[in-house]
């Protein structure tokens, strides 16, 4: 149990506002529907040459969306908010508040024009209509205190002060100092008193007015006489003093004063009082001109007869009256809401249990996607991962060609978390996991605890205990493998051009997946493209690019279609491929084929599959391919607190592909899972998504295979391979680089940029293949 279980303090309010929100809602249907039925026998639609009455048919809307808000408003009440209900759907429950303050904001506006009224004149010509009006302000409070509580229960935080506590031992909340919220009030107050002071100076009959709207001094004061007044502000207007300017403009200067801290000991207090002050104008003039002149402009009620308003227009009307409204509100509003928040109770001691440990081992696609789930719910997140950064493994075979920097495809994870409080990053390797005390032991000795675990380690290399694989080919699922299989094909260009013999050198890639042929591709692309320019020397044909797939097709989980043309694509580059093809052994300069035959190799890039990264000392149970098993909520059986994603586990019931989808999808499901065991509800069993699969063979030819609708094929799947592998990578500088890397090598023409290292040469008793036989 967590901050996500810290019940609020004063529980009693939350229960009123339940049962206001509840009644009100009930009585705003029945209100509204009198409304709607009435207005249709009151008050005719049409006049009497058959035209639409505006005002008539828009109150009839009115009232039928104050029913619908009003009825959602009611249902996310009534439906269990506020309950423990273990099967409450916060998302619609949240939706159905919002409309409900929506209804209750409809009614509860024009009470401010009533209370105006009332001060003004000493009556109300609708007794019943202020007091509904003053209910539905209290049914509005009560949404809104709702709607805050399950806004917090939905994204996991205290109900209490609505923040994500990091450890017991620091209870406090962090909280920015609200320093733009005397800046706020001190730009709003300034606008209100640019809005409002072309209307009082000329309210006043001042000679600016004469100069700006061509009224006269005369006219004005005959219009003030027969404008209703509070006598404060009779006696201040007698006086040449405008009630509206005056606490505008002192507003406007204790703004000022609180924004500069001068003097140093104001209180924080204090910014109330210019907000107050800017509230003067928006009751005197902003909110009964804006509303005014909305209901004049729509029709639905005539526009004060002159002398009341002589000289001004609708449209000057809505100018004034909504730039005070809105300025001076916005000035209001950031007061009261800057106070609160410095003023707010936060957590203390006792009023919330110790934050969730979690640990989430890996840092790949499936780790960081449960880090970043986890982090939004105040959670103490800790990544375990031997490496400091994050690789995107779908470019690592531009790496290894030379088309892109290793830098371009990694990012580090420090940074990748940084800003998400209650993360902490350890870079070390997992050596044992003790379920029964809930520790982790790393290789440098740290003992990290936790309460949830998510395994999501990745995937290394798979041998399938093929003898010499591990001595002698290179697999491609690292940075230092990249760069690696980049050096060493350098390193046989370097000895091909050296020795000058003119024998085929091989490069055998064993493994017709998706980083098969992408490498296949582009090995192709540079023999063709790049050995004229970089090495002269060097004939295309001296190069030998060969595929070995063990079985009948390439690119096993694609339609045959895309098959098929992922063949031919390939073989029309001059890869030489090879179905029906297994392997029984790579040694150091060839390798054995199970028909008996052997091929010569200066170079084998081992694509042909992947396991699981889990080692035994661990404690889970693994299929043979070295993932961990998983039911369909994506638990280990027997280990309730163990979650798995990514590369590194399988759903029994459920496999799905090794790719970078299932990774995210599965990473952020078992974030997910864990904070609906914190918030006491059901699990969910895991669904995939698929978003389709692709895959690239070169230059202007890719397949593309979506859920739904066509196969593609040709230069727009590789267009579309390109742009969402560019938008997936981390790190805007990421993008960029790799952007600009990827053109210049394709869209220069007749050049075929590479980026190389420290070529990785043989000795020169190795630099040269076996003369005894050829490549078969």
């Amino acid at each position: 149990m967590t901050a996500l279980h810290a019940e609020s303090r004063d529980g009693s309010r939350t229960r009123l506002a339940l049962i206001v929100t509840g009644v009100w809602a009930i009585a705003s249907i029945a209100v509204a529907s009198t409304w709607l039925v009435g207005m249709t026998y009151t008050f005719p639609l049409l006049a009497d040459d058959g035209t639409p009455r505006f005002g008539p048919a828009a109150t009839q809307l009115l009232a039928a969306v104050i029913i619908a808000t009003s009825a959602a408003g009611a249902g996310a009440v009534f439906s269990g908010f506020g309950l423990r209900s273990r099967l409450r759907p916060r998302p619609l429950a949240l939706t159905g508040l919002i409309l409900g303050a929506t209804a209750a904001l409809l009614q509860a506006a024009p009470l401010p024009l009533s209370v105006l009224g009332l001060i003004i004149t000493g009556r109300v010509a609708a007794p019943f209509g202020l007091l509904w009006q003053a209910a539905t302000a209290v049914a509005l409070i009560g949404f809104v205190r709702l709607t805050m509580i399950e806004w917090r229960r939905f994204r996991g935080s205290c109900l209490h002060c609505g923040g994500h506590h990091r450890s017991a031992a620091r209870p406090e909340l962090e909280r920015p100092a609200p320093t733009m919220a005397p800046a706020a009030v001190c730009v709003a107050s300034a606008i209100s008193l640019i809005a409002v002071f072309p209307w009082a100076v000329v309210k006043l009959g001042w000679g600016l007015g004469e100069t700006l709207l061509g009224v006269t001094g005369d006219e004005w004061r005959s219009s003030a006489d027969g404008t209703a007044m509070s006598p404060l502000a009779r006696t201040l207007a007698d006086l040449g003093v405008d009630v509206t300017v005056l606490a505008a403009g002192v507003g406007m200067i204790l703004a000022v004063l609180l924004l500069a801290r001068l003097p140093r000991w104001l209180p924080a207090p204090l910014l109330l009082v210019p907000a107050g002050l800017a509230a003067v104008p928006l009751i005197a003039y902003g909110y009964p001109l804006l509303i005014g002149g909305l209901l004049g402009l729509t029709g639905l009620m005539p526009l004060p007869p002159p002398p009341a308003v002589p000289g001004l227009d609708l449209p000057l009307i809505l100018i004034f009256g909504g730039l005070a409204f809105g300025g001076i509100g916005t000035a209001l509003g950031v007061g009261a809401v800057s106070l609160l928040r410095r003023s707010r109770a936060v957590c203390r001691p006792g009023t919330y249990d110790p934050p969730t440990r979690v640990a989430v081992i890996g840092g790949g696609f499936a780790g960081l996607a449960a880090v970043k789930e986890l982090a939004k719910s105040g959670t103490d997140v800790t990544l375990i991962d031997q490496r400091t950064y994050a690789t995107f493994q779908p470019l690592l075979y531009q790496v290894a060609t030379g088309g892109l920097n290793a830098g371009d495809i990694t990012y580090p994870i420090r940074n990748a978390l940084a800003g998400r409080p209650g993360l902490r990053f350890v870079c070390d390797r997992v050596t044992e996991i003790d379920h029964d005390a809930t520790m982790i032991t790393t290789a440098g000795g740290e003992r990290i605890g936790y309460d949830y675990l998510v395994v999501a380690g990745g995937a290394v290399a798979n041998d399938f205990g093929i003898p010499g694989v591990a001595e002698h080919a290179i697999g491609i699922y690292t940075r230092p493998d990249a760069l690696t299989v980049r050096d060493r094909l350098f390193g046989i260009l370097e000895d091909a051009a050296r020795a000058g013999d003119g024998i085929a050198r091989s490069v055998v890639i064993v493994g017709g997946g998706a980083t098969g042929i992408e490498l296949a591709g582009n090995l192709a692309e540079l023999r063709d493209h790049g050995l004229a320019r970089s090495y002269p020397e060097l004939d295309a044909d001296q190069v030998k690019i060969i595929l070995l797939e063990a079985g009948p097709r390439l690119l096993g989980p694609f339609a045959p279609g895309l098959q098929d043309y992922t063949l031919v694509q390939l073989r029309r580059r001059g890869v030489d491929v090879r179905l029906n093809t297994p392997i029984v052994e790579v040694g150091p300069d060839a390798v054995r084929l199970a028909d008996g035959g052997e091929l010569e190799a200066s170079l084998v890039v081992w694509t042909a599959g992947v396991r699981g990264a889990a080692e035994p000392t661990w404690g889970l149970d693994r299929n043979r391919a070295g993932r961990v098993l998983l039911d369909r909520n994506l638990r280990v059986p027997g280990r309730p607190e163990v979650f798995g994603a990514g590369d590194a586990a399988v759903i029994q019931s459920y496999p799905l592909p090794q790719l970078a989808q299932p990774a995210l999808q599965t990473g952020k499901h078992a974030a997910r899972q864990i904070l609906r065991l914190e918030r006491d509800q059901p699990l969910r069993p895991f669904r995939y998504f698929d978003k389709g699969i692709m895959a690239t063979i070169g230059e202007g030819s890719a397949v593309v295979e979506l859920p739904i609708g066509p196969k593609i094929t040709g230069p727009l799947a590789w267009l579309t391979w390109l742009a969402i592998h560019i938008v997936y990578l981390l790190g805007g500088r990421n993008r960029l680089v790799t952007a600009a890397n990827l053109a210049v090598r394709y869209l220069r023409p007749g050049s075929f940029g590479v980026i190389v290292g420290d070529p990785v040469r043989a000795t020169p008793a190795a630099a040269a293949p076996r003369q005894r036989s050829a490549v078969r």
